[in-house]
Order: structure tokens, then sequence, then C-alpha cells
């Protein structure tokens, strides 16, 4: 379904993808994540997401290509919705002004509590949000 994408990148301002819906973007089949990164900074899309499972996500705006590595979580209930929570935070404090590179640390703290918790939802008040946050390592630049 993501290569129907290809047509418009340049039209969007953010898109988030996993590192094989990123390939299929770019037809880069075995590519490094940074190598498909600037594949789709060349074909036009502004800033993107790529993640890759427990591995460090790659970012990318007009700053350049960056990774964030996720920090080890103390244990593991269930990994559904980290994706979903890394971009719905990193979105949100977007819409706030944030820039991605920033914005991003939030939401794989998100992504963290996410895992860690048993419930369908994590739910988690501002201590617990900051305390996560403190684990996740700043954006480093690739290029």
């Amino acid at each position: 379904k993501a290569g129907r994408l290809t047509a418009v990148l340049a039209s969007l301002s953010c898109l988030f993808m996993n590192l094989r819906e990123a390939r299929a973007l770019t037809a880069l089949d075995s590519a490094s994540a940074a190598e498909t990164a600037r594949a789709l900074r060349q074909a036009g899309l502004a800033s993107g997401v790529i993640t890759a499972g427990g591995q460090p996500l790659t970012g990318f705006d007009a700053e350049g290509i960056f990774t964030v590595a996720p920090p080890s979580a103390r244990m593991v209930a269930d990994v559904t919705g980290a994706g979903d929570a890394i971009a719905g935070v990193t979105v949100a404090h977007m819409m706030r002004g944030m820039a991605l590179r920033q914005a991003v640390r939030r939401g794989m703290a998100a992504a963290l509590l996410t895992v860690e918790s048993p419930a369908v939802v994590a739910d988690y008040g501002d201590e617990e949000f900051a305390a996560a946050l403190a684990l996740v390592a700043p954006a480093l630049p690739v290029e």
C-alpha cells in the first residue's frame, strides 16, 4: 500500500513509516534507513520518520537526517501500538510548534510507556512521562 504515496510525496509535510514501507516508496530493497531517508528527501518528501522495531528510528527534516535510539524497556508487556504512540505523540507536539527532532523524542518516550503497559491503551501521568523522556537520548545527526 505504501507505494501508492510515491506520486504525492512532495505534497506531504511529514510521513511516518516503517523501514519496509520506506523501502517500498524508494524501490531500495536492501538500503539502510539512512540511505532510504536520503532517497525520500530527494523524491521531495519534506520530513519523515522511519521506524525499525526496537532499533533506532531514522528521521529527516530540512536540517538533515538523524537517529533516535529507543531506551531499553524495563519490561515488555506488549509491543502493539508502539509505532502509533511514536506517530501520535510526535504529531501532537509538532502541532504545538515543536521541531521534529525534539517531538520524536517525546514520541519515543510514549512508545516506551506503551510497550511496558499491560493495558491496551497505556495510561500514564506527567511524572511517568517525564521519567520516560529522561531515558530517551537526544537525536544524533547522520550526515
